[in-house]
């Protein structure tokens, strides 16, 4: 299998590196609407950015996965 290539473009901003939810949370907010938000933003930026990590769909779906597990309280490598 090849290796990928090491990720090159701007580093990812410290704000969508990781889900912190009181950084995209609104007055009347779920906690739902604050993460699917931050995944949003993610996709945004990903996409404006080709060549950083977040332009990766399959690495950042997978990233956005394990943060929604850990959320939810729910162990690594558990069925979905």
């Amino acid at each position: 299998m090849r290796r990928r290539d090491a990720d090159v473009g701007p580093p990812t901003p410290a704000l969508l590196e990781s889900y912190e939810e009181p950084d995209w949370t609104r007055p009347g907010d779920t906690a739902a609407d604050a993460f699917t938000r931050w995944r949003a933003a993610r996709k945004t930026w990903g996409d404006a950015h080709p060549g950083s990590p977040l332009a990766d769909a399959v690495c950042r779906i997978r990233f956005e996965r394990t943060t929604r597990h850990r959320l939810a309280g729910i162990a690594e490598g558990a069925a979905d």
